[in-house]
Formats: structure tokens, C-alpha cells, sequence
């Protein structure tokens, strides 16, 4: 449950329970939401006190790891999966289809030479991972396979975007969208399609003479037939791009245009105001919710940032919001419910050593009003005799999608 149920303001969450040896502090992972769960897949963590975890679901530095985390309960579980296990967990990318994860690329080790381009898809019913595409490719996840053929060469398949890590992935009907992203030496900003149904890439060219400049770790958000690009880098010393011009790829048209958006005003007192933009970042999140994009912290050439800020899709108007992160992170992973409750889960905290498994928690707007009298419903519930009074509870008038929620 939730200690409160306010828009715009953040809770940091410690997991409960669980020392940091059992739920270790992560990096580079990914996490998709439904109405009653976070999921957490992969991550990183380059600490020397973890080297002896080297077992299935360990392979230093890398976590071969799902977590889930129960809303309503606060309760986290790992969950043991199985089958084809994928093993590039570093700044690859996931999204949730029905009770699927679908995960593309991604690195491993060593950084920028394991890396992949296969799609793989996780049942959440079953537990079981299958690689749903394997491209042709020699390339491809560094594997020694047997299945080449008699010859021992495979020509690449065309329109197939090549292992890679840090890009973008974006769900848009029944296509999975692919840009950017870098094999670690070199970077790029080239658009890939996947037709979920047929299960065939292809490579939208840019009919525009624009083109962004190559870049990873970069977010993009889908919104009336246009994907739209925040931040990003390329190359060391954390450079980034800025936000005060959003790239935006027009899928109808096949163009990329670089359009201004407009500032946010601060108020300075005494009357006086100035007009800001969210500064330079990458490594940072951004979600959706109806018409907004919520952005959040995220690593710019001056450190690691703390704030958040509201765009709003319709205007290109930006919104600076009063909320610092408890804990500033990049490297972080964020995902909003459809009702509004953001979560932005782990993160590096201080660069290049430091990680955190804190969730910080946001009510974008004002909750239903169902679900703020179940939060305090859920307050007063004994939940493990829940689990053996649930036709009690169904009988005292408790909806049983409530009940669901948290059994």
C-alpha cells in the first residue's frame, strides 16, 4: 500500500525484507508495469563484493534476474525463469505485450563486444524465455552456433538492425519501433520496424536531408503518428544532447524535423520570472501518461540531475515540477500505470560506483477515488488471512478485483 496518495510528490521506497546481497543495487536494467505488478528485469552492478555471485542467475557483473514488485502489497519476489535465458542484461530494452516481455538487444560481456540483436519473449504465465527472432547474422550475440550453414557463412538479413545496445524501443499497434543505440565504438540513429504479427524487420529510411546526430541512452515517445526523441549522448565525458529542440520522426511522411518547444517560467520573486528548459541529458526516462511526458533526472557533463519535468505533447510546453528525486539517478529505469502511479526503480546514485534497489514513487495526477479508498482499505487488512478468508472478504462487499490486486 501506499504510505500516501498525493499527485506530485515523491515516496522513496527501501525494499523491505531483503538485504542488499539478496536484492542487489542495479544499473542498465528495465522495468515495464501493469495494474498490479512492477516487473525489473537484467542489470548491472560492478562491485567487487559481488564477484563470488556466479551462479544461474549471476553472471558478474550482470543479473540475470526478474523481480516483481506487488503495488499494493509493497512486496518484492524474484521469480525463477527459464529456457533460452537472455545474457545481454545491460541497457537492453523491454516492453510489456498482454503477459509477454519482449526484449531487444542489449550488451554483455565484455561491454560493446556481447552484444545482441535477437528478440527474445518471456511468458509471464509459464516463466519460460524463447528467443522469438534470431536474425542471420555473423554477428549476431558473438555466438559459436551449429546451425550455420555447410559453407560456415550467413549473409545478414536485410533490413535487421545490428547488436546493439542503448536504443530506444518503442511500441507502437502491432510494430516494434528501434533507433539509435551503439555497438560500443560506434553510434548511430537509424529507425528499424518489427511487424510483431509477421515477425519481419525493415529499415524506414529518412526521406528528409535532417538526420540526428547518432546517440544512445536516449528516450522516444510515441504520440499521433510521430515519435518523438529526448536527449541521448554519444562518445565519453557524459556529453548529452539538449531538450529545448525535440527531434521528431514523422512515421507517415518518413521525415525527421527538428522542432523548438517552449520554455518553462520560473518564478523569481518579487514578480520577476525567467524561462528555463530542462538542461542536457542522457541516461535518463521518460513515460507517457495521456497527454504528458513526465521526464526524469538522468546524467548531464555537470553530474547527476535531480529533477523532473512535465511536456506536454499537444504544446511542446514544458513544465519544471517542484519534486526533486529523493535520490538522483541515472541509469535508471521508470514506467507509469494507467491509472498515473509512476515508478522510477534503481539507478546508479553516485558515478560509476554507487547503485541504489530504492523505488521512488509519483501520482501523476489525482488517483480514482476507488482506488484511494482501496489504499486505505489495504491498510487494515491482515494480508496472509486474506489469502485464507477470501470468500469472507468477497462476502463483506470487498470488489474481488480489488482482492485480486492483492492476492
Amino acid at each position: 500500500m501506499f504510505q500516501s496518495i498525493c499527485p506530485l510528490h515523491i515516496e522513496l521506497k527501501n525494499p523491505e525484507k531483503l538485504t542488499e546481497k539478496e536484492f542487489i543495487p542495479r544499473s542498465g536494467h528495465r522495468i515495464v508495469v501493469d495494474e498490479k505488478n512492477v516487473y525489473s528485469w537484467g542489470g548491472y552492478n560492478y562491485d567487487p563484493d559481488l564477484w563470488d555471485l556466479d551462479d544461474e542467475d549471476h553472471t558478474y557483473p550482470l543479473l540475470k534476474e526478474l523481480w516483481r514488485y506487488q503495488i499494493w502489497t509493497g512486496e518484492w519476489k524474484l521469480l525463477k525463469t527459464h529456457g533460452d535465458i537472455p545474457t545481454q542484461l545491460a541497457s537492453h530494452h523491454l516492453v510489456k505485450v498482454k503477459n509477454h516481455l519482449l526484449q531487444f538487444g542489449g550488451t554483455g560481456v565484455p561491454f560493446g563486444s556481447a552484444n545482441t540483436n535477437c528478440l527474445y519473449d518471456l511468458d509471464l504465465d509459464t516463466l519460460e524465455w524463447k528467443v522469438l527472432l534470431k536474425p542471420k547474422s555473423p554477428a549476431n550475440d558473438n555466438d559459436n552456433d551449429d546451425d550455420d550453414d555447410e559453407d560456415g557463412d550467413e549473409e545478414e538479413d536485410n533490413g535487421v538492425p545490428r547488436p546493439k545496445y542503448g536504443h530506444s524501443l518503442t511500441l507502437v499497434d502491432n510494430c516494434l519501433y528501434v533507433i539509435g543505440g551503439t555497438c560500443g565504438y560506434v553510434y548511430d540513429s537509424n529507425i528499424h520496424k518489427l511487424d510483431l504479427k509477421l515477425l519481419t524487420w525493415e529499415e524506414i529510411p529518412a526521406n528528409s536531408k535532417y538526420i540526428p546526430q547518432p546517440r544512445y541512452r536516449h528516450e522516444v515517445i510515441y504520440y499521433k503518428e510521430k515519435l518523438l526523441m529526448f536527449g541521448g549522448g554519444a562518445g565519453v565525458n557524459y556529453s548529452a544532447f539538449n531538450l529545448d529542440k525535440i527531434d521528431v520522426f514523422d512515421l507517415d511522411k518518413q521525415t525527421w524535423e527538428k522542432v523548438m518547444t517552449f520554455p518553462s517560467e520560473q518564478k523569481l520573486g518579487q514578480g520577476d520570472s525567467k524561462k528555463v528548459f530542462p538542461g542536457c541529458r542522457r541516461c535518463h526516462s521518460c513515460v507517457r501518461f495521456k497527454d504528458d511526458v513526465f521526464v526524469s533526472s538522468g546524467l548531464s557533463p555537470d553530474g547527476i540531475l535531480e529533477d523532473m519535468w512535465r511536456f506536454h505533447l499537444p504544446s511542446y510546453q514544458w513544465t519544471a515540477l517542484e519534486v526533486p528525486l529523493p535520490k538522483p539517478v541515472y541509469f535508471h529505469s521508470a514506467a507509469v500505470t494507467n491509472d498515473g502511479c509512476m515508478f522510477i526503480f534503481g539507478g546508479v546514485t553516485r558515478i560509476d560506483d554507487q547503485r541504489t534497489n530504492a523505488l521512488q514513487i509519483m501520482w501523476v495526477q489525482i488517483p480514482p477515488l476507488k482506488l484511494l479508498a482501496f489504499n486505505t482499505v489495504v491498510k487494515s487488512l491482515n494480508l496472509e488471512i486474506c489469502k485464507q478468508d477470501y470468500q469472507t472478504l468477497i462476502a463483506l462487499g470487498i470488489p474481488r478485483h480489488c482482492l485480486d490486486l492483492i492476492l
